[in-house]
């Protein structure tokens, strides 16, 4: 009876391990979101301002990447846990954002407009960035703490080694 207790332990520990090595791995995945489509707003936002032959081409090459991460984005952020408000409002900005690029060569007042959109995005993106770092820093401590247990090294694995290897030579 004994066994079995433990050995129910060890496959519930195991499955909380790898249910949180998954999370972190799409939040990671979603943090390179973020940065694409904050990266992408700077990049449209500098094409505004191009002038030239061409311009209006990479304007346009520039919208249509921005309105692809936003999607990628969107797409991403239907599986998260956590801080919903956050992620939403910056998907929801940044899809006003690029919806509102295709009026941007109409006048100035309108690219002012839009560059006022951006912040705000720009801004939710940071947020977003910010709680994901810190979610991704708990579940490093969570992920931490239970691999001793469920891979059988000591606490401080890394080191421990070092030190043994040391003390032989």
């Amino acid at each position: 009876m004994q066994r079995q207790l433990a050995e129910l332990v060890r496959q519930n520990q195991f499955a909380q391990y790898e249910r949180l090595r998954a999370r972190a791995g799409e939040l990671k995945d979603e943090l390179q979101l973020v940065f694409r489509v904050n990266a992408d707003l700077e990049n449209v936002e500098q094409m505004l301002e191009a002038t030239g032959l061409g311009a209006r081409d990479r304007l346009g090459e520039a919208i249509d990447r921005l309105r692809e991460g936003v999607n990628l984005l969107w797409t991403a952020s239907r599986n998260v846990w956590g801080d919903r408000e956050h992620r939403k409002d910056y998907v929801e900005s940044s899809l006003r954002v690029a919806t509102a690029s295709p009026t941007l060569r109409l006048s100035n007042q309108s690219k002012m407009e839009w560059i006022d959109l951006k912040k705000t995005a720009f801004s939710a993106g940071v947020v977003v960035h910010a709680r994901i770092e810190l979610e991704l820093q708990i579940l490093s401590e969570e992920i931490a703490f239970l691999e001793p247990v469920i891979l059988g090294r000591p606490r401080d694995f890394p080191f421990s080694e070092a030190k043994s290897t040391l003390a032989f030579e």
